[in-house]
């Protein structure tokens, strides 16, 4: 199944597209050119790319 993975926080929102698996979590939209976290869903570690602004 495919899923919209929408965070979003004050000033800052991503939107992914993700694929879940039997046995894993793909992000779909991952370029490689955003940083990611590892983060827990549904069971499962997932890395998420994350926009670090407070870091910039």
């Amino acid at each position: 199944m495919t899923y919209a993975w929408n965070s979003t926080t004050v000033g800052v929102k991503t939107e992914e597209t993700v694929l879940i698996a039997d046995d894993r979590i793909e992000v779909l939209s991952d370029t490689g050119d955003v940083p990611t976290r590892t983060a827990e869903a549904v069971g499962f570690d997932v890395e998420i790319p994350v926009a670090d602004l407070l870091s910039q």
